[in-house]
């Protein structure tokens, strides 16, 4: 399977490349160069060719300077033309690495599963994953790509989500079977501590039991 992935020097993407299944080819886009992810025919050559897309949201910030509105505006952007090239390319599915902060505005009290809605924070940080979750869900329900939203916590902390956890979600998410007929949005939380249950991608993906 020829993968292209979006998290250049991130870590998760990183330790996905290191330990990842065999049968996988992971296309990382050049590091000696920046990749401008909102241009289309740079995109277009990206995705070129490949079976599904590992994307990390938002891939690679531009400019660490960038205002909060140009933040969102890039994440939204970059993802809709990485989206649409994917759809025209033909490409079965994206797994999409997200994050669990957009739900830490809820009461410690609630039990959160996959049906609540995310509450992100009204600043870039927390509705840049949010803008690109719903950019991903609105071409899956168009048809033709299937996105596996993965939820992550903060890696290997007390309250977040275990590497193990994690590489096991992304490689669970890349094998897992779709329905072409059936939904084509589908969301998982992969988080290893206590606050936000983990049944469903632990039934999934097989994850292993909380320690």
């Amino acid at each position: 399977m020829e993968i292209l992935v979006t998290g250049t020097g991130q870590p998760l993407a990183e330790g996905f490349a290191s330990s990842c299944s065999e049968g996988y080819s992971l296309r990382f886009p050049p590091r000696d160069q920046g990749v401008d992810w909102c241009d289309v025919e740079t995109v277009n050559d990206l995705v070129a060719g490949v079976d599904a897309i590992l994307h990390f949201a938002p891939p690679s910030v531009p400019d660490k300077g960038l205002e909060e509105g140009d933040l969102l505006d890039f994440a939204t952007r970059s993802t809709y033309v990485l989206m649409q090239a994917g759809s025209e390319a033909g490409v079965g599915r994206i797994v999409l690495a997200s994050t669990m902060a957009m739900f830490e505005n809820y009461s410690p009290d609630y039990v959160i599963d996959e049906i609540w809605q995310p509450k992100p924070s009204a600043e870039a940080a927390s509705l840049a994953p949010f803008l690109v979750e719903m950019t991903c869900r609105e071409f899956a329900r168009q048809g033709g790509i299937a996105v596996i939203c993965l939820r992550f916590g903060d890696l290997d902390k007390a309250e977040g989500t275990t590497e193990t956890d994690a590489l096991a979600a992304l490689d669970g998410a890349l094998k897992m079977e779709l329905d072409p007929l059936g939904y084509r949005w589908h969301v998982f939380h992969v988080y290893s501590g206590k606050r936000f249950p983990m049944r469903a991608a632990r039934q999934k993906f097989g994850l292993g039991e909380i320690a």
